[in-house]
């Protein structure tokens, strides 16, 4: 074997099946074929790809050559940008190209030389360029990549489509990847712990192939180190393997599984209810845990497959004094809340270590392990349930008026029962009043809802148990939505907070519709008041109103009118100049009207130019009718004298105010 004979990047090899390999000036690992100049016939490397990693700051670097000059070796250097940014994890890259089986092995040696423990997240990634890469295979048997997969193979990666690529990243035993991805870049990332002082190595093969079964072949004998895989390996690299068992490891993986779970004895599962569960989370791998805490998912689901349909509903954290040695185990009782699950037969799925996430994208892992894919748990569980039933609703004691204005009070009481005999209501929830234009109720009528009562003073519901609401309501306006013939709709938990047997009795419509009607305000200038020809800023003018209600409906609310000084004709609350106002009380009968106390208002010494009176009836829509106002309105402007102002009368009648 011949050593330390230095060699300028980039640097070629062909490997035992003659396909070429090249090693760049930044220490990247490249595939293509060798080409020829049409002009010179000099060759050169085509480039079709790579596999690279997360540093690119190898700033040409220096190298030589081991094992007859099969292995380059590309020298150390600290991570950073070599600019003073620089950390204390330095990393170096032996690339060997096997003469003889065809495969090239590439070793990324870390190093911590700080003098505290280190966390390193190292990247490998294809990169092809313009060139598809698709995921035909896994060591899996599917086309997606996930953290329990030794090897990936891709496909074309030549010009004529005619080769693949197989990538092993792993062996059985070692440490997983800590995170994966599927796509064109096919990333593996290794998660490092590094000790002061201490060197990791991640281990991986490339190999091309003329087809997919020399492909699936290769994986799988590089996955098990076959083939003369550790050819010229030190034992001491052996040693630091992490991601390969190489037969000389130091550093070996946990293996993390939930053992058991039992829900405690006596305890039925109840849709919205909380359950009791015993967990037992064991590692039986051979290493201890990295992570000094320990957390997993509890997922509800209709099969015991963990999947992208299944809903996670609880997640738990146990701390752990110290690493959680090989062959020990944790155990907790944990409260886990089945909301909104509806009754049935489901499965409670319990996943340690890490997040799922079932997309073609990332699979997330906090614990590196040695298997991923037990760490999943599924128990069968009968969900049970109550049945909410409105049995019975009354308004106003059984006597409902044929008729009601808007803003007006009416009694109202229902009474909701749970008609299971053994399971009671656990969850809070609210019952809500709807109006209807018809005996039923359907979506149209959810945007009519006019009041909701929240139950949590009668829960648990007990079984067979029955509460009563009474209470008074208000008849909402401002709508025209809100006028004509309509039903009061009572539903029982409005919202399905309670999961039930049967939610189909969670409606009562009151059989007997209810005219709604509506008041509607005008105002005039009273005309025993008069206003006067003239006015100058600072007089004072007497002033008196008149306001009639015109509807169909007695106007129930207090409400203020109001004199206004404006610019213009239409009120704006916001910019107008209130001068006077008075407080009406109520109820005003259809077709009955007020005068208002004669009140002096005084005009503003700042007003001038057009100027104009508004009389607002209900100024701050204290009443929700549908609101029109008549104003008497006085127009300023200058003539040949400053100090006195002449006005003219108009009179605006019957105009929507806007609201």
């Amino acid at each position: 074997m011949s050593n330390n004979n230095p060699i300028n990047l980039p640097f070629s090899l062909i490997d035992g099946d003659a396909f070429p390999w090249e090693i760049t000036a930044d220490g990247e690992l490249e595939y293509g074929r060798i080409a020829a100049n049409s002009d010179t016939g000099e060759q050169y490397f085509q480039s079709y790809g790579g596999l690279y990693n997360n540093f690119y700051s190898y700033h040409s670097a220096d190298a030589y050559t081991e094992d007859n000059g099969r292995e380059v070796v590309v020298a150390p250097r600290y991570l950073g940008n070599g600019y003073g940014g620089d950390s204390e994890i330095s990393l170096s890259r032996k690339v060997y190209v096997s003469e003889n089986s065809g495969f090239v092995r590439i070793l990324d040696i870390v190093k911590n030389t700080y003098s505290e423990p280190w966390q390193y997240d190292h990247r490998v990634y294809n990169n092809s360029y313009n060139l598809p890469s698709n995921i035909t295979k896994t060591s899996s048997g599917n086309s997606k990549l996930n953290l329990d997969d030794n090897w990936l193979v891709l496909d074309s990666i030549s010009d004529n489509n005619t080769s693949d690529i197989v990538r092993v990243i792993a062996g059985t035993g070692g440490y997983r990847p800590y995170q994966v991805s599927n796509g064109n870049s096919s990333d593996v990332i290794y998660r490092l712990q590094l000790a002061p002082g201490e060197t990791q190595i991640v281990m991986h093969f490339i190999a091309r192939t003329s087809d997919v079964a020399t492909a699936l072949a290769k994986g799988d004998q590089l996955a098990l180190l076959g083939m003369n895989a550790l050819a010229g390996m030190t034992e001491e690299e052996k040693r630091q393997v992490i991601n390969f068992s190489t037969g000389f490891n130091n550093k070996l993986p946990p293996d993390l599984i939930v053992e058991s779970a039992q829900i405690l004895l006596g305890e039925v599962p109840i849709s919205d209810g909380n359950i009791s569960v015993t967990l037992n989370v064991k590692n039986q791998g051979s290493g201890a845990l990295l992570e000094d805490i320990s957390r997993g998912t509890v997922y509800i689901s209709d099969d015991n497959k963990l999947d992208e349909n299944d809903r996670a509903i609880y997640s738990w954290s146990q701390y752990l004094e110290n690493s959680m040695m090989p062959n020990t185990s944790y155990e907790i009782t944990e409260s886990i809340n089945l909301s909104q699950i509806k009754p049935g037969h489901k499965f409670l799925i319990f996943e340690v270590d890490g997040f799922y996430g079932n997309t073609s994208y990332h699979y997330y892992n906090e614990e590196i392990e040695s298997n991923e894919s037990n760490n999943v748990l599924a128990i069968p569980i009968e969900v049970k349930a109550p049945d909410l039933d409105i049995i019975e609703a009354n308004i106003e004691n059984g006597q409902p008026p044929s008729e009601v204005s808007w803003g007006q009070k009416i009694s109202v009481s229902w009474s909701v029962k749970n008609q299971s005999n053994n399971i009671p209501a656990p969850d809070n929830w609210s019952d809500r009043i709807y109006i209807s234009s018809d005996p039923y109720f359907d979506k149209q009528d959810l945007s009519f809802d006019i009041d909701v009562e929240y139950i949590d003073r009668h829960t648990p519901l007990a079984p067979g148990a029955t509460y009563k609401i009474q209470k008074n309501i208000t008849i909402p306006g401002g709508s025209e939505k809100y006028l004509g013939s309509k039903y009061l709709v009572f539903v029982a938990d409005d919202f399905d907070n309670q999961g039930e047997t049967d939610e189909g009795n969670n409606v009562y419509v009151y059989p007997i519709p209810i005219e709604f009607k509506a008041p509607d305000l005008t105002i005039t200038t009273n005309p025993d008041v008069s206003l006067p020809p003239t006015a100058i800023p600072g007089q004072q003018i007497p002033v008196s109103w008149i306001v009639t209600n015109q509807g169909n409906g007695a106007a129930i609310a207090n409400w203020y009118d109001y004199v206004y000084l404006s610019n213009n004709t239409t009120f704006e609350s916001w910019q107008d100049t209130p001068l006077t106002s008075i407080a009406v009380r109520t109820p005003l009968a259809t077709g009955a009207s007020y005068t208002s106390e004669d009140k002096v208002i005084t005009i503003p010494t700042t007003a001038k130019g057009p100027q104009y009176l508004l009389f607002v009836a209900d100024g701050y829509d204290s009443w929700n009718d549908i609101l029109r106002l008549h104003t008497t309105s006085i127009h300023f402007w200058d003539l040949l004298s400053p100090s006195r102002i002449p006005f003219i009368r108009c009179t605006v009648s019957q105009w929507l105010c806007g609201r």
